[in-house]
């Protein structure tokens, strides 16, 4: 049967962007190229890159594992504006006239109008969805029963319940967290060098942040303890241009040993993270419930250091006190300020930490969240390439 072991990924994403989201789809794909002999990724592309290589696409997120794409030429420009949730009719309908070529083939989406459309056209679809019930349930409700939808795969066992309750099949939910690419972050340079090519800060110990500058993630937080710790340099990676230059700021005219650094394309983050001494998820107990796992959980696990957690509930899964990471008390100035002391002071339990959260790092690698998607929805995709995916 012409085209039966294809997977083709449709993703309407502006890549390369900074959107956390393209970096998730861009990662899921790598896996997916190395999981399924016949794979692409289908995607928005701007008119002047077409006749371009897809090759700048994979250095700006650090791809190891090139796959192929198919851009779409339907932008001269990329709006940094809309989010994941923003629709491009002209897109969905191109996307889904294309996928119709390959009319075998198994469509994967994060889109559930997408997956709507295809599986109106007889093709078997896979829906990833990381939103509960109550960011909306029409698309999907749709598709639940319908013959041609494979299944969901969801990134918590919250939203799986919430979708069981609905109604869906057990059969047709897939609980599938984010995951990590190990030998991304396999630094070998040596800390020093890398601070000194970096241009970060040789001698002193480093914690570091990455992630949004938003207040509920702790931002100010870190500023308050940084007063505290000033023989702690304190590095933030990201946030908004707004929010860069307000921290930036105030660690100039008052924080010499806060370095505000902005955003840094996915390709670099490994070296940044493999400078530092300690990792900061100080998010507040007002922090929004979320039904997605941080990327930057399983990465900080990956560059082996040991990380400095608020002890809230979307953390408890993966961060263990004294086990997976230092955890302190939520909003708590001084509990952070001694959780970052105890990393520093007790090198045993430090390395201890660290060991055991690499460990679960490897349970979540990218390519064994892809082997077991396949394997679940479309087994014969494997048939060609065998268990790439263990």
């Amino acid at each position: 049967m012409p085209n039966s072991n294809k997977l083709i990924y449709i993703s309407q994403g502006n890549i390369p962007c900074k959107w956390t989201h393209s970096i998730q789809m861009m990662l899921t794909a790598e896996a997916f190229g190395q999981t399924v002999k016949n794979f692409c990724l289908l995607t928005r592309g701007r008119i002047q890159d077409i006749t371009h290589s897809s090759q700048y696409i994979f250095d700006y997120y650090g791809i190891r594992h090139p796959f192929p794409i198919v851009r779409l030429p339907l932008t001269a420009r990329w709006s940094e504006e809309g989010g994941w949730k923003t629709r491009y009719p002209a897109f969905m309908k191109l996307s889904v006239l294309y996928a119709r070529l390959h009319r075998q083939a198994v469509v994967y989406t994060r889109h559930s109008a997408i997956a709507r459309m295809t599986c109106g056209l007889g093709m078997r679809t896979i829906l990833e969805c990381h939103a509960g019930i109550e960011e909306g349930f029409g698309d999907q409700a749709l598709l639940k029963d319908h013959p041609k939808f494979l299944g969901f795969v969801l990134n918590s066992k919250t939203v799986r319940d919430q979708y069981f309750n609905e109604g869906v099949q057990p059969e047709k939910l897939l609980v599938e967290t984010n995951g990590v690419n190990l030998e991304f972050f396999d630094v070998k340079e040596e800390k020093t060098i890398l601070r000194r090519r970096l241009g970060l800060p040789v001698p002193n110990t480093i914690a570091l942040y990455s992630g949004h500058l938003f207040p509920f993630k702790g931002a100010d937080l870190i500023m308050e303890c940084a007063q505290l710790l000033p023989d702690v340099q304190f590095i933030l990676m990201g946030g908004a241009d707004e929010d860069v230059r307000k921290y930036r700021k105030y660690a100039a005219e008052e924080l010499p040993n806060v370095h505000v650094l902005g955003f840094i394309p996915h390709a670099e983050i490994a070296q940044y993270l493999a400078a530092a001494d300690l990792f900061l998820l100080p998010n507040l107990s007002s922090t929004p419930i979320s039904n997605r796992t941080p990327l930057k959980i399983f990465e900080y696990c990956a560059a082996k250091r040991p990380i400095i957690a608020s002890d809230i509930e979307q953390f408890r899964e993966f961060l263990k006190p004294d086990k997976t990471a230092f955890l302190f008390k939520a909003d708590d100035l001084n509990s952070f300020k001694t959780a970052i002391e105890r990393a520093i002071d007790l090198p045993e339990m430090n390395k201890t930490v660290t060991e055991n959260a690499y460990e679960m790092a490897k349970e979540h690698s990218w390519l064994k969240r892809a082997g077991s998607i396949i394997s679940r929805y479309a087994p014969e995709l494997l048939k060609e390439k065998g268990a790439a995916h263990e």
